[in-house]
């Protein structure tokens, strides 16, 4: 794709220097290939400035830099205004965004990702659908499987994988979000038909500092990421997640809980728990579900019922 029309894609970027083809794109000098855009990120402890000239040697056709810094290269140079966000756009449009041709899903929550996005992936599986997750432990692309290094990848990882499960014939794909991943904007620009918030417990507090900017990193897939055909599951048993279905969004909020009698959009009727798993009815606004599990414990209770719910958005 030729690099004016990426640029294009960007709020405020501005190109200098002569139009290439960009057949690539990364954050990581290590990483590029001839014909590769090398987009030099400021980290917490290294900038990838420095890497620069050596992108270039290895033969980065173009190099994008923060709009403020001063740089001396042999090649197109694009500035721009919001580098982290501006990553995500250009893996976006390299790869003819992705998540547009897919029912996106999004699951944030300190616990209980891994076995939501699992569950949900198992339902399309018994649908017939072939499988798009992304997560934790593992990324299936149909009958692939691949092992995971991130909960949620850089972002022309993650647009690349997006990419592959649209290729594949994935209706939907299902992904875990991470607080990390969304405070580094890795997925900016991702258009999800339906997210769910879990839980907010103690975790990452040595990356967001507190409690509560952990809470504000989560919250930014239902404040700034939903727009207005998303469908958002929030778990209100959780006082994060009462919050948060309290606060206005783009989209429409199914409130969820476990709690025996609640009133909510999303909760059992005459739930069983017992040393044979869970099984009961669930009230959704598509209709009741009569539902098995083998899973324990009333977290799963709460795990299965996303699930359900996700998979009725």
């Amino acid at each position: 794709m030729m690099l004016s029309r990426l640029v294009a894609a960007l709020p405020g970027a501005r190109l200098v220097g002569a139009d290439v083809d960009v057949r690539a794109l990364t954050h990581d000098s290590r990483r590029v290939t001839p014909g590769t855009l090398y987009v030099a990120l400021r980290g917490r402890t290294v900038d990838g400035l420095r890497f620069a000239p050596a992108a270039v040697a290895a033969g980065a056709v173009a190099v994008a830099v923060p709009a403020d810094a001063v740089v001396d290269l042999a090649c197109p140079v694009v500035y721009l205004t919001s580098p982290r966000a501006d990553l995500a756009r250009l893996a976006g449009a390299l790869h003819g965004d992705p998540s547009g041709r897919l029912m996106l899903v999004g699951v944030t929550g300190t616990n209980g990702k891994t076995t939501v996005t699992t569950l949900l992936a198992g339902i399309a599986r018994a649908a017939g659908w072939p499988e798009g997750l992304i997560g934790t432990i593992e990324h299936r692309v149909g009958t692939e499987r691949r092992p995971a290094a991130h909960t949620t990848p850089e972002a022309p990882d993650l647009h690349a994988l997006l990419a592959e499960i649209a290729l594949a014939g994935a209706p939907m794909a299902v992904m875990e979000v991470s607080s990390v991943g969304l405070e580094e904007h890795r997925v900016a620009g991702l258009r999800f038909a339906a997210v769910a918030f879990l839980n907010l417990t103690e975790d990452h507090l040595d990356y967001h500092g507190g409690m509560d900017a952990y809470g504000e990193s989560k919250g930014r897939l239902f404040v700034e990421l939903a727009d207005p055909r998303t469908i958002a599951v929030i778990n209100v048993d959780d006082p994060f997640g009462a919050a948060l279905a309290a606060t206005p969004q783009p989209g429409t909020v199914w409130r969820l809980s476990a709690a025996a009698g609640a009133d909510a959009e999303v909760a059992w009727r005459d739930l069983t728990l017992d040393a044979d798993g869970l099984r009961g009815t669930l009230v959704t606004p598509r209709g009741p579900l009569s539902l098995r599990s083998p899973l324990l414990g009333a977290f799963n209770a709460a795990n299965v019922a996303a699930a359900a719910a996700l998979a009725a958005a």
